[in-house]
């Protein structure tokens, strides 16, 4: 099945929507659970995009510094080519890398 081709600023009317959010957020234990990592979100989370991004992109800046090879896997299994990472990130010096990657993740 091909991914559907959204642009960022389509993306960016969704982050509001707390369903949609709360999936996300579903989805992304669900991965994360395949390679015998854990997402834990807080239990009065009221599933905000900046909710979930956060607490993510603690964990992918953890799995940058100790796991590569972990995360690199964890990528593949999303659907996350390198290629595609190194470009953004290029595209995108000011922020951390983890940053970059959990953006990245989450528009997945």
């Amino acid at each position: 099945m091909e991914k559907p081709n959204i642009s960022s600023s389509d993306l960016a009317k969704y982050r509001n929507d707390k369903e949609l959010v709360e999936l996300t957020s579903l989805q992304i234990k669900k991965d994360f659970a395949l390679f015998g990592l854990t997402i834990n979100y807080s239990e009065n989370m009221d599933y905000s995009w900046k909710e979930v991004f956060d607490e993510l992109e603690i964990q992918i800046r953890r799995l940058l510094e100790i796991n590569s090879a972990k995360i690199l896997s964890l990528l593949y299994q999303i659907d996350i080519p390198e290629n595609k990472i190194i470009q953004r990130a290029e595209e995108q010096k000011e922020r951390q890398l983890s940053d970059v990657v959990s953006e990245m993740i989450m528009e997945r």
